[in-house]
């Protein structure tokens, strides 16, 4: 009776525990962000593994190559500081993989410690250069590739429950110069002319 009682108590903790521990999310922040035709846009891509740290992991990122145009990644410059903070052999972003031709191929980092499990982690910011007017989509999945799923330090196992949220763009059109600027520059021209003149 006892080691039947034993059973079921383990099985309810230990169900409960990989419940809650494959919670998770890697997301964009912003989320919408309004701009103007030309101007560069960034996205911060960040991790929330808490109470569960990953190993690491790949994430896709597809977008409309005719309106947004990739300019740069840039990982975070505090990585392999300290404990739980990314391995720089992990970090995963070469002119293959982030050709920028509306898709990032499982852009990854990890590590053997784990990661995000104290809370959301900020890993990169992806720049973007607009190139038509329009709403946009910046869309997050989890690899299929080479990086792979992420996965638990703790039970060695791919995540059961991962959010993934992209972020949307709002590009308008350029704003022209007001003609009360113009204006002005045109009275200045007409002050410096006259200065000359003296």
């Amino acid at each position: 009776m006892r080691s039947k009682l034993f059973g079921l108590v383990s099985a309810f903790v230990l169900g409960g525990m990989s419940m809650v521990a494959n919670a998770a999310s890697v997301w964009l922040d912003p989320a919408t962000q309004n701009v103007h035709l030309g101007d560069q846009v960034s996205v911060a891509l960040w991790w929330d593994f808490t109470g569960d740290p990953t190993i690491g992991g790949g994430t896709d990122f597809t977008w409309d190559a005719s309106a947004l145009s990739l300019v740069s990644i840039v990982f975070d410059d505090n990585f392999g500081t300290g404990p739980g903070q990314f391995d720089p052999a992990f970090t995963r972003c070469d002119n293959e993989v982030c050709s920028g031709d509306g898709f990032i191929d499982g852009l990854a980092t990890g590590n053997f410690n784990g990661l995000g499990g104290d809370g959301p982690i900020y890993i990169a910011t992806v720049t973007f250069d607009t190139l038509a007017a329009g709403s946009f989509a910046i869309d997050l999945t989890q690899d299929s590739g080479i990086a792979g799923p992420f996965v638990s330090a703790i039970t060695f196992q791919p995540y059961t429950d991962l959010t993934f949220t992209g972020a949307t763009v709002n590009v308008g059109a350029a704003v022209p110069l007001p003609a009360a600027l113009w204006l002005m520059i045109g009275g200045l021209g007409t002050l410096l002319g006259y200065r000359r003149k003296a």
